[in-house]
This record gives C-alpha cells, structure tokens and sequence, in this order.
C-alpha cells in the first residue's frame, strides 16, 4: 500500500509509550527498535545478516573517523574518498599504512617527501576514481532518460577524463579529527565492537566500549563533502556512491537552495539586503553569474537524485527547524518542486521510489519538537531519535527532571498543549580529541590507540533527523542484508516499511505494543 493513500484515513491512536525497565542499556534504542532482545543484545536479525554479502551504506557528510575501534573493518579498504578539498577526490595514505613509520600529520616533519613520494606510488593506476562512470551508472540502472541537461552531461564527461585524477596525500584522514557528525551517523548504522588485524573480535579495552550499530555487518563508505553552498562536490559524492555499488545512499546534511539565497528579500530601500534579491534581478554581475551556475548545479543534481533514487535508496533528513509542514533540502524534493525549500510542502514530488526522508520521534512516540515535517505522514518516516527542549506559542515541551522545569507556569497558557520532554538520546560514536561532540584530550594523535585515553572522548549521546535518518538507513542495511542478494530489490515507500515491519524492526514506538 502507497502511504500516500492513507491521508484521508482516520487519526492513529495515541503511542504507546515504550517501557522504562532495568533492561534499559546504553543501547536501549536497539531495544526500541526490535532488533536486540533484551540486555544480551541477542538479535536473530543479526544471526541472518552475518552470513551473508555485506550490504554497503554511502555517507554523505563530514567523513568518517575510519580508525575509531568500532569502525575497525567496516569500512572497506580505498573506500573512503574527500570532495571538499578537490572536486575529483583526496585519498589519504597515513603513514603506517604504507611502512612503520612514525605518524606525519602536518608534512613537515624529515622524510615527509619521501613519505608523500611512497604515497603516490601506492595509488598509481587508482588516483582516477571515476574511471567507467557512464558505464558504473548504467549498470547499476542509473537512467537519466531521453534529455538529461546539457550540466550534467558535462559533468560526467569531466569526470570521465582520466587527466581530472584524485589527489593522494600521505597524511591520515582529517575527519579523523573533525568527522563527528559523519561519525556519530556512521555509528548508529554499521558500528560493531573492536576486531582484531585478523577481522576477530578482540578483548575491549578501557577507552572502548562494545558498542553495536543497527546493522554491525555491512560495510560503510565514508564520503566528505564540504558545508557550503556549493553543490558541485555533492553531485560527485553521489556519482562516487553509485560507482562504489552503494545499496544505499544516506545524506544526513542539507544542501544550501540558490532559490533560498534569493529569496532573501531586501529592504524597501534595499539598504541592509541581500545583494541576490528577488525584487532587485541585476544584483552585482558577478553574484548573478554564480547565482546562475548554482542553479544549473541544482537542476544536475534533483536530477541525479532522480535517477539514483530509482535504482538504490537515498535517504535524507527532514532538517531541524521545527517546521512541520516543510523539509529541509534536499529531503524537500519529496514535494513537488517549488522555487526554494523555504515553502511548505504538500502535494508529492516525482523522486524516485527509492527516496526516503525520516522525520523524529522520541523514545515516547512523540513527535521530536526540533523535527521538520512532522504533519506530512505522507512524506516523511517517522524514526526514532531523541528530543528538545521547546518552548513557544506552539509547543511546551519541558524536561520534567530539570531543576528549572518549576519555573515555567505552564497553566497561564492553556492553549498550548504542555509535554514532558524525553531524557532519552542515541549513544554513537564520536571523534577523539577537541573537536568531537565529548571533548577530550589526545596522547598522541587519535591514530595512537595503543594508549588508553578517556572513553567518554570517543562516544556521544546524537540525536536530530541526522540520527533518525542514520536509523532509517541502518534498518534497511538490516533488513536487505537478512535476504539473497538476488533478491535486494528496491520497493517504493510503503512497500519497504511493511517489509521491515513484518522482519521485527520497529522504526518508532508507535509501532510498539
């Protein structure tokens, strides 16, 4: 059944709020989900899906700490690749990967040029990542039908020219250090306790936790893009998943709109606007040049998404804004097309079945109150995450177990409807260092995992549509990987969800009992 039928059904009761039990854990939302049983984390789901090909899950975002010990053998070898340094690609090479050298982070230390030297000759014949686009796409049964725009022809031939080759730099992974986002998504999909050189599980040790995502069996591909709005390296990470056989796509960031950029309006006497305005067209010639470029780039890249979302799941968050009848964007081209993702959404858009927005509900079934798109059922999956503090004409929602919740005198504002804030967040992984969510300090570089270090430094307590679509993507990781690879077909919406349903997995608690 197309969820999309259902708008005109009646109201669902009520949730059923989850129980709160001493077989609660620090994985308590594998519980939530259906797929752990009780405190020993034993999952039939899992017994399925490890004896089987290994489903893999493309992340769109900061990158991935691939040296975390709960990623050890999740991501596969030269699978990793960087486009926000350079458009065709950085692939970095650490030192002990190429010899037992000591750690070269910032290229000045002796021998780094040797080192840069061996780097390079350790990817020669592999620097051009995107070597067989054309045919990678047809392959995987990307079709841009009978007129693809002229943009994003010209951007595949580019990338198909084997002289546009990916950088090779003889340093670790700066997500490594920076990729928290990336990470703590990465986590929640695929995590799995520490293994061995040989790939077998090893003795814990005190900075690690046996920490296990939705899916521990499949396989992550970190791909880091950069925050911006420049939509240009965001096509070629998506072009990179598909050539990468990713089952699944997932993109826990948003994409900067140009029409939004544009739709900043300006002043009466356009003093204190924005330069790109709708009611001034001329502008400053050389930001209507680039304002032009980014919509060519825009119309390439919903048309790529298109494509590739009718052939493998793409997965996209609602965005965080508190808005409930809009979505951030990209995850707003589940509605039709507008001029920017400032609107709200109603009528369905034209992706492909295979494009999925997860939307937030916390561990009450409740809608989260940061959540975009909670009042479009039939857009937006509602998937489990945690929730926020709120308080506005709208919405009260309080923490009950917070000092200050006395403070707020409720009853002086009976229209508003007054509910308690759930304490529960998702446990995921986290960057060593000071720029993780969970700041900590470094022995010697985050590589150096010898040295025990603060375990609270490499998880953190995630949340927001980032983790409920990061749930979303590892409960269809889960759920395909528990099938023949034969039969891994994509279904539209409604489809997918009763098939998970019937495996057991419960993406929010209003699907409990």
């Amino acid at each position: 059944m197309d969820l999309r039928e259902t708008q005109d059904m009646p109201a669902a009761p009520a949730p059923t709020p989850l129980p709160y039990d001493r077989e609660d854990h620090f994985l308590w939302h594998l519980r939530a989900l259906g797929i752990a049983r009780g405190a020993t984390l034993a999952t039939p789901l899992w017994d399925e899906a490890r004896e089987k090909p290994p489903v893999r899950v493309a992340i769109i975002d900061t990158g991935v700490d691939i040296y975390h010990p709960n990623l050890s053998g999740a991501v596969p070898d030269d699978a990793a690749a960087d486009f926000s340094s350079t458009l065709f690609g950085t692939i970095y090479v650490p030192p002990p990967r190429i010899r037992d050298h000591e750690s070269v982070m910032d290229g000045t230390a002796p021998g780094h040029a040797k080192l840069q030297h061996e780097a390079e000759n350790a990817y020669l014949g592999k620097r051009h990542l995107f070597a067989g686009l054309s045919q990678g796409l047809k392959a995987r049964g990307v079709d841009f039908g009978s007129d693809p725009s002229p943009t994003l022809i010209g951007i595949i031939k580019t990338l198909e020219d084997i002289e546009n080759q990916a950088n090779v730099i003889a340093i670790s992974d700066p997500s490594t250090y920076f990729g928290a986002h990336g990470t703590a998504c990465a986590g929640l999909v695929g995590g799995r306790p520490p293994v061995d050189d040989a790939g077998k599980p090893r003795p814990i040790e005190d900075d690690e936790l046996p920490y296990f995502g939705i899916n521990p069996y499949c396989e992550i591909i970190p791909i880091c893009t950069p925050y911006s709005h420049e939509i240009l390296p965001v096509i070629h990470a998506l072009l990179y998943a598909v050539i990468q056989r990713a089952d699944i796509i997932l993109m826990p960031r948003g994409v900067v709109h140009p029409g939004d950029r544009a739709a900043l309006k300006g002043s009466s006497d356009r003093v204190h606007g924005s330069r790109i305005t709708a009611n001034n067209p001329s502008g400053v010639p050389g930001d209507q040049a680039n304002l032009q470029v980014l919509n060519q780039h825009r119309v390439a890249f919903e048309e790529l998404v298109k494509a590739i979302s009718n052939a493998v799941y793409v997965v996209t968050a609602a965005g965080n804004d508190g808005l409930a009848q809009r979505l951030a964007y990209p995850a707003s081209l589940a509605g039709a097309k507008r001029a920017s993702s400032l609107e709200n959404l109603a009528d369905p858009g034209d992706m492909g079945p295979g494009f999925l927005v997860a939307t937030a509900r916390n561990r009450d079934g409740l809608p989260s109150s940061y959540a975009n798109g909670t009042a479009l059922s039939d857009l937006a999956i509602p998937v489990l995450s945690d929730d926020a503090f709120r308080f506005d004409e709208g919405q009260f929602r309080i923490d009950g177990t917070s000092q200050f919740a006395q403070d707020f005198k409720l009853d002086v504002h009976a229209s508003a409807a007054a509910q308690q804030q759930s304490p529960w967040g998702l446990l995921s992984l986290d960057v060593s260092g000071p720029f993780g969510y969970e700041e900590g300090d470094w022995v010697d570089g985050p590589e150096k995992r010898s040295v025990p270090t603060d375990r609270r430094a490499g998880y953190t307590i995630f949340g927001g549509t980032s983790a409920s679509c990061s749930v979303l993507a590892g409960c269809i990781a889960l759920y395909l990987q528990t099938l023949p690879v034969e039969q891994r077909k994509l279904l539209n919406q409604g489809e997918l969800l009763e098939a998970i349903v019937r495996a057991g997995i419960r993406l929010a608690s209003d699907n409990c009992t």
